[in-house]
């Protein structure tokens, strides 16, 4: 079947169709717009993505100097699979604020191949056309719709990342002693005749304890501390 041939019969310059170069080109587009909603290949075409998309920044051009603080990523190259959250998320900063170009994508002949391998039967010229339209569908519409799903893909893992590791220090930060290396030395006695006191360490731990029921002084409360550490004494 000789495409051209076909085509001549859809020419009809009143609905925009003045050539059969233009009626093959109406039908690609079809056939483009088919393989972009087809469910199996966004399935396998989002795979690909997954496993082989890559990060790619580029400088924008003039913006050297003032972008200076992204200088690590002015021609930058990362499996969006490995890429820790920092980068993802400085990229993306770099990109908001107009001085970096951010694409994410696998090697385009392996995503054109797998659409081939799914979509292209046969061979001839009608076969052709096809291939054509395949190519057309994945730089026109399919890598772009893909790259959109990869961008939020990576954004929230990017973003949990960056809420564990935070948790984590806060965690640290929180467990850690309030008075860093200082004993503490709390002072509980509520009547003059009885003292009741507690030392802890620079860990928190409990280093000693005294309970007193004789009469007693506060300040003998020094009495059971251990060592000659900066001490800080808790009244209450």
């Amino acid at each position: 079947m000789e495409p051209l041939s076909c085509a001549a019969k859809f020419v009809d310059p009143e609905k925009g169709v003045a050539s059969p170069d233009e009626a093959l080109s109406g039908a690609r587009d079809i056939i483009a717009e088919w393989i972009n909603e087809n469910d199996i290949a966004r399935a396998k075409m989002r795979a690909l993505f997954i496993t082989k998309g890559v990060f790619r920044s580029k400088v924008i051009s003039g913006k050297e100097e003032e972008g200076a603080k992204y200088r690590d990523y002015f021609d930058w190259e990362e499996p969006a699979a490995k890429a820790p959250s920092h980068r993802v998320l400085a990229m993306r900063r770099g990109e908001n604020e107009g001085f970096l170009a951010l694409r994410i994508a696998p090697p385009e002949e392996d995503a054109i191949s797998l659409l081939e391998t799914l979509l292209v039967k046969g061979g001839g010229l009608a076969t052709d056309q096809v291939r054509t339209a395949v190519r057309d569908c994945y730089k026109r519409l399919l890598s772009l719709s893909m790259e959109t799903e990869m961008r939020l893909v990576t954004r929230k893992r990017a973003d949990e990342e960056a809420i564990r590791v935070f948790a984590g220090n806060l965690r640290q930060l929180l467990l850690s002693p309030p008075l860093g290396q200082k004993s503490v030395l709390s002072d509980r006695s509520r009547f003059p005749y009885r003292m009741q006191g507690g030392l802890s360490g620079p860990a928190g731990k409990a280093a000693a304890q005294r309970h007193d029921l004789h009469p007693v002084r506060r300040r003998d409360c020094q009495g059971i501390r251990k060592d000659n550490r900066p001490m800080c004494t808790l009244r209450h």
